[in-house]
């Protein structure tokens, strides 16, 4: 079985690579509202983690079943506003954020089953109140999954097989036959 992406081990990533969140300022979440109206972090830069959306697409063939897991995984920074008013400062603070997140977590291949290494970040405004500002980092990354990967249904080993017959002539029924192959 397959090793597939955790928040978990976005959140090692990070914090294993990052030079900005140092004192424990990586956390996971994935109650949106928390972060904007509960969390109230010490040390600002503060990130939070989120499995924000996901994609399966199934793969059938004669003998074989695989899927294509497409998983996108935000990472929600709040930056401090408390003494800008404007969120200019931010602004500049966003820059440097992206590059560090883009060194812990671009490029970065998490699981055996990845076929293109993390992509990203794309980055969009979320949020500004009179002390934060809220911008959300967006990773993604497509990793395959294979029967072995999870529950497979166990068929039994096929013992009859049953075959019916109709043998036609200038388009009249000439006959009909049962044959039942049994092992």
């Amino acid at each position: 079985m397959g090793k597939f992406l955790s928040t978990v081990d976005v959140l090692n990533q990070i914090e294993s690579n990052t030079k900005i969140f140092t004192n424990n300022q990586v956390q996971i979440c994935v109650d949106l509202e928390r972060i904007i109206d509960e969390l109230n972090p010490v040390n600002l830069p503060y990130a939070v983690i989120v499995n924000k959306s996901g994609d399966f697409e199934s793969v059938s063939s004669l003998n074989s079943y695989t899927g294509i897991l497409e998983t996108e995984i935000s990472v929600f920074v709040v930056l401090d506003t408390n003494k800008d008013l404007t969120g200019a400062k931010a602004q500049i603070t966003t820059t440097d954020v992206r590059i560090d997140l883009s060194s812990c977590l671009g490029g970065w291949v998490p699981s055996t089953n990845a076929t293109t290494p993390m992509m990203g970040p794309s980055w969009d405004f979320a949020y500004m109140s009179g002390s934060r500002v809220i911008y959300e980092y967006k990773f993604s990354i497509t990793e395959q999954v294979n029967p072995e990967d999870g529950y497979c249904e166990e068929y039994d080993d096929l013992t009859e097989i049953d075959i019916t017959g109709e043998y036609y002539k200038n388009d009249k029924l000439i006959s009909e036959q049962e044959v039942i192959i049994t092992k």
